[in-house]
């Protein structure tokens, strides 16, 4: 693995380094596409700060709760902000909540700005899964497919290059989709439920030891709760425009 990339004199770990190059180039692209919408780039570049400390903050705490048995004995530690030990769908969320809050001050249209944000956040995700892969964060399940990549003497799932794969398809569906949105906030619900669906479906290619009694995992049961609620509110939304007269009735 790569952990670390050499920069002349410098050696910067690769995980941290591309976490940084995938929020800069997130960025980029939501404000690319907030100003085809019609929206002040540099809304994009506030939002992205304010919601990396949000993100980061929220993540971590989710995480904490989410594993509580691990910390519950040495509650300082739950105040160590490690880069494995965050809870992703729970940083989105506490990042959009943010997001949100952002827009209503500056009487923003949430919604578009939403859509604008949505391809930013994927190819942000994609890059820092390289990251992770590369730095070796959160280790894969023990495999013997021919793929497997060995890690501590054992053959593992590339778990992070799954999520990289899934997040690529993601990217590509909502690029196409955004040229023609069935309404307003649809392309970025689209990537939540889609992003939501991936983790459900691959976090058990992690090595992860918490497992819920009924089978699960604390993120699958996150995750199909955020999927739930956004197919939910999907649906509420396309109804209220089915509803809604045509022009050409009107």
């Amino acid at each position: 693995m790569l952990t670390h990339i050499r920069l002349g004199p410098a050696v910067i770990p690769s995980y941290p380094f591309l976490i940084l190059i995938g929020l800069w180039a997130g960025m980029w692209l939501a404000a690319k596409e907030a100003d085809r919408l019609s929206i002040e780039g540099d809304h994009i570049y506030n939002i992205g700060l304010y919601g990396l400390l949000a993100g980061l903050v929220g993540g971590r705490m989710a995480y904490v709760l989410l594993h509580w048995d691990a910390y519950a004995n040495n509650l300082i530690q739950a105040l160590a902000l490690t880069a494995n030990a965050i809870s992703v769908p729970f940083a989105i969320i506490f990042a959009l909540t943010t997001a949100l809050i952002y827009a209503g001050r500056r009487n923003l249209p949430f919604p578009v700005l939403a859509d604008a944000l949505a391809p930013g956040a994927v190819l942000m995700l994609i890059i820092a899964g390289i990251g992770a892969f590369l730095g070796s964060q959160t280790l894969g399940a023990v495999t013997t497919m021919p793929w497997g990549v060995t890690l501590f003497g054992q053959a593992r799932h590339p778990a992070h290059l799954y999520q990289v794969v899934a997040n690529a398809i993601i990217l590509a569906i909502i690029w196409r989709v955004r040229l023609n949105p069935r309404w307003p906030g649809f392309t970025f619900l689209l990537f939540m439920a889609l992003y939501s669906g991936s983790r459900l479906l691959l976090d058990p290619f992690f090595a992860l030891f918490s497992t819920l009694d009924f089978g699960l995992r604390p993120v699958q049961v996150a995750s199909l709760v955020v999927l739930i609620l956004i197919l939910v509110i999907m649906m509420s939304i396309d109804l209220v425009h089915s509803s809604k007269p045509s022009q050409a009735e009107a």
